[in-house]
């Protein structure tokens, strides 16, 4: 007892030097409680601990019984999250400065990737500024996901996340009664100091490591998706009036009887958007976009407007979705569904037939949805030329089109990324394919763009916003683009001051040739990623100076974020906003984390249609070369494995050539190139890590 004593009060005295170095001035024991990690708030020896740390001369007092650290503790410390920068090093993004420090694996001490952390700054031998952490001021996860494993009586959970390179010591009495191999979720109790991994305890069992269900519930664990909402959201919704009264249409416009319909994916449930049209005259057309009004049921500082924040976006994965919020909001109360009266904020143009706008009007409205299309609907009534509102979508695809033809001659990039589907049955994965992209998802897409483009210029001439921004693409990778390009007899000459012209140059070029989705895909790959911010740069991809997200507030946090300030703007009302940046960056970063779990379902899913067909041989197109090895496609099953520089000794003696980017044997000088067609067999496939072997015959 007395050592687990002695453990809680060095844990104490520890968080009271991270407090009184992160906080910079003196601060008396009732505010230094207030900033101890909560564990440790209640502990009744604080004030002891204290004066027996100014006894020590570890720290001192003032003459208002305030507590603070020598000058020499502030020197070279800074705090700030931990991410993987390139070549998986990690680095500490620094709080106050943005800046990014190298923290070496030997110094990372016991903090995982995002973890927020005091590190101290100092110089390695070369003379590079480097970081080593002092201490885990917040754990970006309590929770983990991983394996247990038990041998010679000792219990171990194996995590599934890569970049968590320790196991999880379990002491017999917090298994849980886990049997060897079941998949589990991990808590992190403790790391002692003279310990080589931290200690845990298992809370939940997801099932045997490798069945469907358990692999599927990791996935989604994993990245720390939240799919259940709390009593207190669910009870506010539950109270929510699903009867629109006469106060809440009072100062709306009314739009009950215009032509106004939805075109959405055949299993959607939550349509965001409509759009209406009338015809003013010959040439001249109202065009209105309509957005639920989710701000109208989500009010500020409600459970639910915290959990929405919280989740930053819906996840989609495949055949599911976790929603941001509950269903009766996301399904029902906000959802435009046909002849029903809606809520919603409303961007209304008078349009020409050439997609010039020669007006716009901003407010809110009350609609009703004469049909919901689909996608495949509204297309096969544009090609069928007859069909409920033919007229409508004639119109608004010739205006859609107008519009996208204008993007693109003002810079807009226009990429073809192949986009994979799977086909379920009862609730299990059956087969791939490519999902087709037709006329009305352009048409649907260039009138969300066109809104949220003049929704933004709106708001920034009033006040700032919410920006949704895209910063130019690396000149470095479009470089070793143009590098591959030359060994294919493609020309490609990027620069800063033409990029987006010269890529869609480029992608014109190319798009008749096999290549084509190759380097669609590579062209992608050098851009930078989107993000939301209160510091407009403008959208590179889009070729807008302004730009913002208004048009999906049912999956989107920051469209809800922007109805909110238009609502402001447009009241005359300057409210003592949220802290916008903040919510910015935890949005971008949920995003992040909702792209990278809705990739790995869908890449399991892909591992376990080939899992019974290992050693079978199969048509692949190389998709990357690393001095490592080769990533390959499969032509049928649509997954990517690798193949192994080690695996290739048995054809020749083969190296990568980076400043070609090739796969060359020395032998007979025999060339692997990206989108070169080979045949390979399936080696070995690990579900768990996401991992497929292929060897090249």
């Amino acid at each position: 007892m007395k050592k687990y004593k002695d453990k809680k009060i060095k844990k104490l005295k520890s968080e009271i030097f991270r407090v009184l170095i992160e906080s910079g001035k003196p601060l008396n024991h009732k505010q230094i409680q207030k900033k101890l990690t909560e564990n440790l708030r209640k502990n009744s020896q604080l004030l002891e601990i204290l004066y027996d740390l100014v006894k020590q001369k570890k720290i001192l007092i003032d003459g208002d019984y305030k507590f603070y650290c020598k000058k020499s503790d502030f020197r070279n410390k800074t705090s700030g999250n931990l991410e993987f920068g390139e070549n998986k090093k990690v680095y500490c993004r620094c709080e106050k400065t943005g800046n990014l420090i190298l923290i070496p694996k030997q110094n990372l001490k016991d903090a995982f990737i995002n973890d927020y952390v005091l590190i101290k700054i100092m110089k390695n031998k070369k003379g590079k500024i480097i970081g080593k952490v002092d201490f885990v001021t917040k754990r970006f996860k309590e929770f983990f996901v991983g394996t247990y494993s038990k041998k010679n009586n000792t219990g171990f959970v194996l995590p599934i996340d890569k970049n968590i390179k320790t196991d999880f010591y379990i002491p017999d009495d917090k298994n849980l009664n886990a049997n060897h191999n079941d998949r589990v979720i991990v808590r992190l109790l403790e790391w002692p100091k003279e310990a080589k991994c931290p200690f845990g305890e298992i809370t939940e069992l997801l099932g045997v490591s490798g069945n469907f269900e358990a692999e599927v519930e990791s996935i989604i664990r994993k990245h720390n998706i939240k799919r259940h909402f709390s009593k207190e959201t669910l009870n506010y919704v539950t109270n929510l009036n699903s009867e629109i009264t006469e106060n809440d249409i009072k100062n709306r416009k009314d739009f009950r009887e215009h032509v106004c319909f939805t075109i959405d994916p055949e299993d959607a449930k939550d349509f965001d958007d409509a759009i209406s049209l009338k015809k003013i005259n010959k040439n001249i057309f109202e065009l209105g976009i309509h957005i639920a009004d989710v701000s109208h049921y989500v009010k500020t500082n409600t459970s639910i407007n915290k959990e929405a924040m919280e989740r930053g976006c819906s996840v989609y994965l495949a055949n599911k979705v976790v929603p941001m919020l509950p269903e009766k909001l996301a399904n029902k109360l906000c959802s435009l569904r046909p002849l029903e009266d809606k809520l919603c904020f409303s961007i209304v143009f008078n349009i020409n037939n050439r997609g010039e706008v020669i007006s716009n009007w901003i407010g809110k409205t009350i609609i009703k949805s004469k049909k919901r299309f689909t996608y495949e609907e509204a297309q096969n009534t544009l090609d069928n030329k007859r069909g409920s509102f033919y007229g409508e979508l004639s119109t608004l695809d010739n205006i859609a089109k107008k519009l996208r033809k204008k993007r693109i001659q003002m810079g807009s990039v226009i990429l073809e990324k192949k986009e994979i589907r799977i086909k379920f049955e009862n609730e299990k994965p059956i087969k791939p394919y490519f999902k087709n992209t037709i006329s009305t998802n352009k048409l649907v897409e260039e009138f969300m763009l066109l809104a949220n483009q003049f929704v933004c210029e709106y708001f920034t001439k009033k006040t700032g916003g919410v920006y949704r921004v895209h910063d130019q693409p690396d000149l470095e990778k479009l470089n070793s683009l143009s590098s591959f390009l030359k060994t294919i007899n493609v020309n490609f000459n990027p620069s800063h001051k033409k990029t987006a012209q010269t890529i869609n140059e480029l992608l014109i070029k190319v798009n008749e040739t096999e290549n084509k989705h190759l380097i669609n895909q590579l062209v992608l790959n050098s851009m930078a990623k989107a993000q939301y911010t209160t510091k407009n740069i403008g959208h590179f991809g889009l070729g807008f100076e302004k730009y913002s997200h208004f048009t999906s507030p049912i999956r989107r946090y920051p469209d809800v974020l922007v109805h909110r300030i238009l609502n402001d703007v447009i009241l005359n009302q300057h409210k003592a906003g949220e802290d916008l940046e903040t919510i910015c960056v935890n949005a971008s970063k949920k995003e992040r984390f909702a792209i990278k779990a809705e990739r790995e379902y869908l890449k399991f899913i892909l591992l376990w249609l080939v899992k019974d067909e290992v050693g079978q041989i199969k048509k692949a197109t190389i998709t990357s070369i690393k001095e490592w090895g080769i990533y390959a496609e499969l032509h049928d099953h649509l997954c990517e494995g690798m193949i192994s520089i080690s695996s290739l000794k048995s054809l020749g003696n083969f190296y990568f050539c980076q400043n070609r980017n090739l796969m060359i044997n020395k032998i007979d000088g025999q060339a692997l190139s990206l989108g070169d067609e080979l045949n390979v067999k399936i080696s070995k496939i690990n579900l768990q890590r996401g991992e497929l072997d292929l060897i090249m015959i």
